[in-house]
């Protein structure tokens, strides 16, 4: 189940990214419950309104951009570009967070007090430790800590590249005449930058680790309903090898899961498109312009490094939980010859999945595919600008 370091950290990063305005949801250790407030709300909604109008400022700013004839223009409209892709992947998570924060405070409560109930009932003092000993646990651990830094990791160098990087047009002193700026003016729009660029990184890091934190319940405890496991696998919690016990439990556990996917399912898409394409545009403008780029090179590597592996962990243990599911349908197989409730209950339950249906289901091979994607758009942009 959920170790108190697990808690500690889920309630490090939703408290940050609740006064940074960028999540409503907050958690009580005490009291272990999930829970968004009116104002963390209102805050929410006021900073994805503000990102945007900055992302539809960045994009009428591509449109009305002069012809490339220069390196410099190539070079900045690239840059924008790259700017303006992070934001819509960000703003995917604004819209996710604010437009359901009350849903997936509530999801997340049930997940974790299933966990607690499944503690008190089923597992023993051993069978406990040895789960909590489970290597998911210590995979969600480290998962967490790695979107805590990265957000901070990400934050830090891309505000210090803007302070010593030239201003972009896309920002709102543009609008205003070069003759008028000021140093109080650059400062107070380089400090705008580092804002949207800090809830940017803090909103990617905090729905990652909201979904992981299902996940990394899901996927162990999934595993106990396998009644036939593989060589050498032991099973944790016997109790629930049985006919009587068995369907009831794993009922609980689908109703969970099937509340959790239709909120999270259909940002998979588009945030996998949007993280393919970032990757391919910053590979694209590290290999042109490699000497232009001073600092701005080690924040597009962070960047890219920081996106990839994070969404490598989702897939391979969103493809993992899928094989899983299929694997635990087939050990039920020997329920079926005694009772024909039991036989009919197994035809009944589908294969529970990472995705949404139809469209895109997590299996094993995504993360090749993912990763096959960015190297070959890469060299097919080489090539083509090349040509």
């Amino acid at each position: 189940m959920y170790s108190r370091r697990a808690l500690l950290l889920i309630y490090v990063i939703l408290g940050v990214s609740s006064y940074l305005g960028v999540s409503p949801i907050r958690f009580d250790i005490s009291s272990k419950r999930f829970y968004s407030t009116k104002w963390s709300l209102v805050f929410c909604r006021l900073t994805t309104i503000l990102s945007i109008v900055q992302i539809l400022f960045s994009t009428y700013c591509l449109y009305s951009f002069p012809k490339l004839s220069k390196p410099n223009e190539i070079f900045t409209f690239n840059m924008i570009y790259i700017v303006t892709m992070c934001q819509i992947i960000a703003i995917i998570c604004f819209l996710l967070l604010s437009i359901r924060g009350d849903a997936i405070a509530r999801i997340m409560t049930q997940v974790l007090r299933h966990a607690k109930f499944i503690e008190s009932t089923w597992c023993s003092f051993t069978t406990l430790e040895e789960f909590r000993a489970y290597p998911t646990q210590l995979i969600l651990e480290t998962f967490f800590c790695l979107c805590l830094f990265t957000g901070i990791a990400a934050s830090f160098v891309t505000s210090s590249a803007i302070v010593l990087h030239e201003i972009l047009p896309n920002n709102w002193i543009s609008l205003i005449s070069k003759k008028y700026w000021n140093g109080p003016m650059i400062w107070a729009n380089r400090l705008t930058e580092a804002y949207l660029i800090t809830i940017s990184s803090t909103g990617v890091a905090t729905v990652c680790s909201v979904i992981t934190f299902q996940l990394a319940f899901a996927y162990p405890f999934h595993t106990q309903f396998c009644i036939n496991p593989k060589s050498g696998r032991s099973i944790t919690l016997p109790e629930f090898s049985s006919v009587d016990i068995l369907p009831l439990e794993y009922r609980k556990f689908e109703q969970l899961h099937n509340h959790y996917m239709p909120i999270f399912g259909p940002v998979i898409v588009p945030f996998q498109s949007f993280v393919m394409q970032f990757c391919l545009f910053s590979n694209w403008t590290l290999l042109h312009y490699w000497d232009t780029l001073g600092i701005l090179r080690l924040v597009l590597i962070l960047m890219e490094v920081g996106l990839i592996t994070i969404w490598i962990i989702i897939l391979e243990f969103g493809g993992r939980f899928y094989e899983t599911s299929k694997r635990n349908k087939e050990s039920w197989r020997q329920f079926s010859g005694q009772s024909k409730f039991v036989r009919k209950w197994r035809k009944s339950v589908r294969y529970l999945y990472v995705g949404l249906a139809g469209y895109n289901v997590i299996k094993r091979l995504s993360v090749l595919k993912f990763l096959k994607g960015i190297i070959r758009g890469t060299f097919r942009i080489l090539l083509t600008f090349n040509n």
